[in-house]
């Protein structure tokens, strides 16, 4: 649907310009486009003479200060941590920012600043509002119907501000209200319904111009004229050479990356990041319980992870039957003693049975059974392995069972404990019956890691 159609508005440097209409007349939609959130499929806009976005134009970004119609205020903050986080955001230097703290509620006749924003009344919160918006100086000002739901007093006093500012400091400031009325005091208004800019110009002189006693009377001309040039037709109701432009909204995604002049581009701004963290910290200071849980919960888990995956295994369960293997040598014994005492809890069985249910019952991890003979065998092995009798080779083979539910202790057991324990103790009876120790290690060479670390 289009949204804004014929419309040809031009805003005066350094005064307020008013921008009148019904809710729902497209005066947020129009608001939207000046600060670059969404763009028009046809037509152009002109902020200081450049496109919103534009590398060299600080809008969106510090250069403007925009007051959404909701009061969009953190209700934990008090009014100076308030405005201390949205300074920081604007990389102001605290010094500065307690300055302009102390003048806007002086200006704005605020309340205490360690009053939070939540035991404010709704004309307060809105003031806080403004001052938010206004804390960082910006030259463009942008009100999105500040007025709406105070009283008179109030209103009046908003109102005087805004003509301070412009005067004082040569600010821009863009109002849009359905209060008619009120906006005797901008420079100049724009009538806006049903998307369309009827009539632009100063209050005073449309009044004279059109003999009304209101600018209420004003624009109900203004609306039959619309409508009846419409009806007949003419869709050209504009003042001056404007031509119909259509607006139709879609989102501008790539100018919310835009956010500062020439250095907009970077992922990461430190001042964003210290408000967010001096957000999180005013959020959390006074809530004692989230407090705790913010620090505790990361250790839980981290815990958790670590009971749950591991380091190191240390004590292991071994289930072992040597059998009778019970001669001079003992090889069953001293493969076991290569691996470190404090990686493996053997368990001796007297029989074979009983070790491999030790590990059904959960009582083990690992059941080792040897064979029959097993020194014995393994002596007549190590020589020539390539050409030994078929039963040597049977019985010189140890028969590993295993509770593979906790895959990472056995694998990891499986293949650095006993696939190293057991190159060591080849190694080392090798060397016992005269043979070279490195024909019994794998053919490549692990050197030291370049580059190590270790979770745990």
């Amino acid at each position: 649907a289009v949204v804004l159609k014929d419309f040809n508005l031009h805003v005066i440097q350094g005064k307020i310009f008013a921008l009148l209409g019904p809710n729902g007349c497209g005066k947020t939609s129009l608001l939207k486009i000046i600060l670059g959130r969404v763009k028009p499929n046809d037509g152009c806009i002109r902020v200081f003479g450049l496109e919103p976005g534009h590398k060299d134009l600080d809008i969106p970004g510090p250069g403007v200060g925009y007051m959404p119609q909701e009061i969009a205020l953190f209700d934990a903050f008090t009014i100076d941590e308030c405005l201390h986080y949205f300074g920081t955001i604007y990389k102001m230097k605290k010094e500065i920012i307690d300055h302009r703290i102390e003048q806007l509620i002086e200006l704005l006749d605020l309340p205490q600043k360690s009053r939070k924003i939540n035991e404010l009344s709704g004309g307060q919160q809105r003031l806080v509002s403004m001052a938010s918006t206004i804390v960082h100086r910006p030259r463009l000002l942008i009100l999105d119907e500040p007025t709406v739901g105070v009283d008179s007093i109030l209103r009046h006093r908003i109102w005087t501000y805004l003509e301070n500012i412009c005067k004082n400091y040569g600010i821009t400031v863009l109002i849009t209200t359905h209060y008619i009325e009120e906006a005797k005091n901008a420079s100049n208004v724009g009538f806006v319904s049903n998307g369309s800019l009827l009539r632009q110009s100063n209050p005073h002189k449309l009044i004279d111009e059109y003999n009304c006693q209101t600018l209420e009377e004003v624009f109900l001309k203004l609306t039959q004229q619309h409508y009846k040039q419409l009806k007949g037709g003419d869709k050209q109701v504009n003042q001056g050479s404007a031509r119909v432009v259509d607006t139709t909204m879609k989102p501008r995604r790539h100018l919310l990356l835009n956010t500062r002049g020439a250095h907009r581009h970077r992922y990461v701004d430190i001042s964003h990041m210290r408000a967010l963290f001096y957000k999180s910290y005013i959020q959390l200071k006074g809530v004692y319980i989230s407090l705790i849980l913010f620090f505790i919960l990361p250790v839980i888990t981290i815990y958790g992870f670590s009971m749950s995956v591991g380091g190191v295994p240390l004590r292991v369960r071994v289930g072992l039957y040597t059998g009778a293997d019970r001669d001079t040598y003992n090889m069953s014994q001293q493969f076991i003693h290569s691996i470190n005492e404090s990686l493996l809890s053997p368990t001796y069985y007297e029989a074979k049975q009983a070790a491999i249910d030790s590990v059904v019952a959960g009582k083990n991890m690992f059941a080792l059974i040897y064979p029959v003979n097993y020194s014995e065998n393994m002596r007549a092995r190590l020589p020539d392995p390539f050409n030994a009798d078929i039963e040597v080779l049977n019985n010189s083979v140890i028969r590993e069972y295993v509770d593979h539910s906790n895959t990472i202790t056995s694998v990891y057991v499986r293949y650095l404990y006993f696939i190293d324990g057991l190159l060591k103790f080849m190694r080392k009876i090798g060397a016992e019956d005269g043979l070279n120790p490195v024909s019994f290690s794998l053919p490549i060479d692990w050197t030291k890691p370049i580059f190590s670390g270790s979770f745990f």
